[in-house]
């Protein structure tokens, strides 16, 4: 398996098989602090031949409790997401930034969730590591996912603010479907 960048890996072989000591790798990469001092806190996987790959493409992704990820949308683009070890939080939003809908992924619940293209949505690791097999259509194009300006960007200071107001809103509304 070759590093392309930090946290980022790629098979050298054209079959691959998945194993719990390489779920194990995934979680130690995604708990290492590179040199730039940048702590990561996410490690991914990619069983495709390249980022520039047509076809799908299936990755393996570490996400460690307390990473911050901006609520985005792919253009041209669903995802899929399998659960294969810890729980988060699936937030969905609408274009102002409101929450549409929220759930629990987990192995013991939803387990599988299909997110359509130009869908708002953020994940929040609620465990201590939440691992995930990921598929979307190839190839990898930066220009293809649009960050919400309505979020503040992952390297800024309101990020945890905003990652706890959010967890609170979901938990509010949770308990309102229950009564």
């Amino acid at each position: 398996m070759d590093e392309v960048v930090p946290g980022v890996y790629f098979t050298n072989s054209p079959t691959f098989k998945m194993n719990w000591s390489d779920v194990q790798f995934l979680k130690d990469r995604a708990d290492v602090q590179p040199d730039d001092g940048e702590h990561l806190k996410k490690a991914r996987l990619c069983t495709h031949p390249s980022a520039d790959y047509l076809g799908f493409h299936e990755m393996l992704i570490a996400m460690q409790k307390g990473l911050y990820i901006r609520p985005h949308r792919h253009h041209g683009k669903g995802e899929s997401f399998n659960v294969i070890e810890g729980d988060a939080m699936f937030v969905v939003f609408n274009d102002r930034g409101d929450i549409e809908d929220q759930w629990r992924l987990s192995r013991r619940g939803v387990f599988y969730h299909r997110v359509p293209e130009l869908n708002w949505h953020t994940i929040i690791p609620l465990t201590d590591f939440f691992v995930v097999h990921e598929v979307t259509e190839g190839p990898f194009l930066p220009k293809s996912m649009e960050w919400a300006m309505w979020a503040p960007e992952a390297d800024g200071d309101e990020a945890g603010a905003y990652v706890g107001g959010l967890l609170d809103e979901c938990d509010v509304r949770c308990k309102a479907a229950l009564l």
